[in-house]
């Protein structure tokens, strides 16, 4: 199944909730809080094969993301991968661990994307490589 993200932003200057969909300055300084709903919306565009080698290679997006050295658009294209990911089925696994470390992923990389504070740091544990195959490869 392909999921949607949604996400709610609240912006400190207006105290309001609006979805990302962008707040039309671009400005991400304003953005504090983010909460995420996947909606699942038929089946993924990418294999986890096909994330793991555009996300996580050795030019990969999430290295750049960790590191603040992506675009705007190369984190959008990196938050759309790793909800492909969630929508995939474990290899092996309990399917309900694989949604729960994928949802933090998913989240890691939104905040990220979002420019809050720490979310480098966020994205890095949440893709610890070992813990995840261990338990899903």
């Amino acid at each position: 199944m392909k999921a949607i993200v949604l996400l709610s932003v609240s912006a400190i200057v207006f105290g309001i909730s609006s979805p990302v969909a962008l707040d039309g300055t671009g400005e991400k300084d304003n953005l504090t809080t983010v909460s995420v709903r996947v909606v699942n919306q038929g089946d993924p565009e990418h294999s986890i094969s096909d994330v793991m080698k555009k996300a996580h290679g050795a030019k990969g997006l999430a290295k750049k993301a960790i590191d603040g050295d992506a675009s705007d658009e190369e984190l959008k294209e990196l938050v759309k991968l790793y909800v492909d990911m969630l929508d995939n089925d474990p290899p092996k696994g309990k399917k309900e661990d694989w949604q729960k470390s994928s949802t933090a992923v998913v989240l890691a990389a939104t905040r990220v994307m979002l420019g809050q504070e720490g979310a480098g740091e966020e994205l890095k544990k949440a893709t610890n490589c070992k813990a995840c195959h261990d338990n899903h490869k």
